[in-house]
């Protein structure tokens, strides 16, 4: 985590801020004087007797003090004669303090969902599919599986679920085997006092089997690293908006499967 460096160098961007302008303040810089000294030879005559005059002539050489640039103001801090860039690189330095804090914690605190509940298809093979379940301990017990065919009507039971607890942040892994291979289905996830006539959209899900082993055709699939929630940071979205998904679903929604390279502890069940 880097919101405690974030935190720690604002406030030493502070100090030194204050510190240099309180130095500028009570020693304000001089101009800079030199006397820079020539000698200047002059003869009078070529003849055989000579004359060499030789004088020296100072000069005072009075160089105003270098001021600092805007830039140097903005992007390394330093003080300005001109208030204005001096208060706007403390405002830019605080509202990048305030957008790090913002993307860190915002969604812990206002978005906390200890309550979630979510099921999704994981991988599967020609003859088999793997629902992954997350149920919290508020939620009715045991669970119960239906699937079938997307052209069927008539739903199948599958097996209920009890296996949740703390050690794997209440998920289980349920498997469905028997099925047909290059086969779209329909599965829901129910609480055992909900009719399936009666569930919600929010219980239902789909996947489809791989063809057979050693059968041909065209398929795709995806990879990417971590996606997270509010990642590009944008300050006006919703903190549990993940663009990534969005992209998936506009440029890519006929994926077989996909994969996440990253080692995000959110993604640690895909």
């Amino acid at each position: 985590m880097l919101w405690p460096a974030a935190i720690f160098f604002w406030i030493l961007f502070i100090l030194s801020f204050i510190l240099l302008l309180y130095m500028d303040l009570q020693s304000p810089v001089e101009p800079s004087v030199t006397v820079q000294t020539t000698d200047v030879i002059e003869v009078l005559s070529n003849g055989p007797e000579k004359t060499v005059i030789e004088t020296e002539v100072d000069t005072v050489v009075v160089e105003p003090p270098r001021q600092t640039t805007w830039m140097e103001t903005i992007y390394l801090g330093i003080p300005n004669a001109n208030p204005i860039l001096s208060f706007m690189t403390i405002a830019i330095n605080a509202g990048m303090l305030m957008m790090t804090l913002d993307l860190t914690f915002r969604t812990y605190l206002f978005y906390p969902a200890t309550d979630l509940m979510f099921h999704r298809p994981i991988p599967t093979s020609p003859f088999s599919a793997n629902i992954f379940i997350r149920s919290p301990p508020e939620s009715p017990s045991p669970l119960r599986l239906f699937y079938k065919p997307v052209d069927v009507t008539t739903w199948e039971t599958g097996p209920v679920v009890y296996q949740f607890d703390n050690s794997t942040d209440f998920t289980s892994v349920v498997a469905l085997n028997g099925l047909a291979p290059s086969t779209p289905y329909s599965y829901a996830v129910l609480p055992p006092d909900m009719d399936i006539d009666m569930a919600n959209s929010s219980s239902f899900g789909s996947f489809e089997t791989f063809p057979h082993h050693g059968k041909h055709g065209r398929w795709s699939f995806g990879s990417s690293s971590c996606i997270l929630p509010h990642v590009p940071y944008n300050p006006l979205d919703h903190p549990l908006r993940i663009q990534g998904l969005e992209y998936l679903e506009k440029d890519m929604p006929n994926l077989k499967f996909f994969t996440l390279l990253g080692s995000c502890p959110y993604l640690q069940s895909c």
